[in-house]
């Protein structure tokens, strides 16, 4: 019988922070945060970024999954990124610029992940940025996070 797991999609902060001339309302996110998955279950997990009302046109992270997760795919969103450093299964961060336009949110990529473990597993996202298309400020406010037993 196969016991149901707990997967806890979990962000794990660790920025470097420009310091802004306004507000920043942006955010890099694992959508969903959560979820009750099965051992061996295939699921997806969506690497979205939001520009909080304000429009921009590069973004990166630095992005990896738990020992308990494998990475079986992963498909590029609807940015429209030239990437300068594009995810694929052997490393899962990106930096991404939209040539040309911008956009106030989208989804970089998807990743397909599988469940190989008994315990939580994360998806943790590090050094992000997003960079408004109005003079490149940096509008990240936080990579969005949520733990969970």
């Amino acid at each position: 019988m196969v016991i149901k797991r707990a997967i806890l999609l979990a962000v794990v902060v660790i920025l470097f922070w420009a310091i802004p001339s306004h507000a920043a309302s942006g955010s890099i996110t694992v959508i969903p945060q959560e979820g009750d998955f099965l051992n061996g279950e295939k699921f997806q997990a969506k690497i979205k970024i939001d520009g909080g009302g304000t429009r921009f046109n590069a973004a990166k992270a630095n992005v990896s999954v738990s020992e308990n997760l494998r990475v079986e795919g992963v498909t590029l969103g609807d940015c429209g990124f030239a990437y300068v450093d594009t995810p694929s299964l052997s490393s899962l961060s990106f930096a991404g610029v939209i040539l040309g336009n911008s956009s106030q949110s989208c989804t970089a990529y998807t990743l397909s992940l599988r469940v190989t473990g008994a315990n939580n597993g994360f998806v943790f996202i590090s050094d992000g940025s997003i960079k408004s298309y109005d003079g490149a400020k940096e509008i990240l406010e936080k990579i969005q996070r949520k733990l969970e037993p």
